[in-house]
């Protein structure tokens, strides 16, 4: 991975914990971390499988996170290719919602990757 912060919470080995601190560098709005998505996007093809997979989970949250905030979207974070080919379900950020419903309720950030989030977990967190 070439961004310094993906790379530092791709190692966290847990990864609710790597997400939940993706989300506190978005609600603090942290200038660095947003400054160096655009800065250094990531190259698809010099991942391994274990590394897309966690940023199809991170990208799916950057877009949702970034639109929220109005900041721009790097080109990227929609690569067609950060998305599972089957419905995934992330179940550590469910609160009491089931995947039929996180499949309907997800806004398209997460639709487009099949990547499935209560989205009452994403703000809890």
């Amino acid at each position: 991975m070439q961004n310094k912060y993906l790379l530092q919470l791709y190692i966290i080995s847990d990864r609710d914990s790597a997400l939940n601190q993706l989300l506190e560098y978005l609600h603090q709005w942290d200038h660095d971390f947003i400054k160096s998505l655009h800065e250094k996007p990531e190259k698809f093809e010099l991942l391994d499988s274990q590394e897309v997979v966690f940023l199809i989970q991170a990208t799916a949250i950057l877009d949702y996170k970034l639109q929220e905030m109005n900041l721009p979207i790097p080109m990227w974070i929609r690569d067609k290719h950060y998305r599972f080919k089957q419905p995934v379900a992330y179940s550590r950020l469910f609160y009491h919602k089931t995947v039929e419903d996180a499949l309907q309720d997800s806004p398209e950030a997460f639709k487009s990757r099949n990547i499935y989030f209560d989205i009452n977990g994403l703000h809890r967190v």
